[in-house]
């Protein structure tokens, strides 16, 4: 067993798949409850959050004097919320506009353009033969 750990690759390919299966566990919880985390700093507020199968990243410029907290998070469930993905999409795109003057930068990015990708880079990496290593000699050396 602890040869077919030898080598970055398969290393690395476990790291990809833990990477993979975190990302996916975000992915199932964002069907079921609404995460929202806000991250207060000089002059900006960040915040990220999850929900319906994607993951969101707004940042403005900061509109609230909060000085308690450094961060924020806020939770609830998807159903009940009245919302929907379209509605979502449609609100995350709307706010571009409401917060122009907080200059916003934002993006939205569906959950599985990561863990795809993620779980293929993970297979390749475990499943594909590694080279042996090739001692030759160098081509200037003359047998003798």
């Amino acid at each position: 067993m602890r040869e077919f750990f030898r080598g970055w690759k398969r290393k690395f390919g476990v790291v990809t798949l833990l990477m993979a299966c975190a990302v996916m566990a975000g992915w199932v919880r964002s069907l079921s409850v609404i995460d929202e985390v806000a991250i207060y700093t000089t002059g900006r507020e960040h915040a990220f959050g999850s929900a319906f199968g994607y993951f969101a990243w707004q940042s403005t410029d900061a509109h609230t004097t909060n000085t308690k907290r450094f961060w924020d998070w806020n939770a609830q469930p998807t159903i009940g919320s009245g919302l929907t993905s379209e509605s979502l999409v449609k609100q995350f795109e709307s706010s571009l506009t409401s917060l122009e003057s907080l200059h916003p930068q934002q993006w939205m990015l569906s959950y599985w353009l990561l863990v795809i990708p993620l779980t293929l880079l993970s297979a390749w990496l475990l499943l594909s033969k590694s080279r042996p290593a090739n001692f030759s000699e160098s081509p200037n050396a003359t047998a003798t």
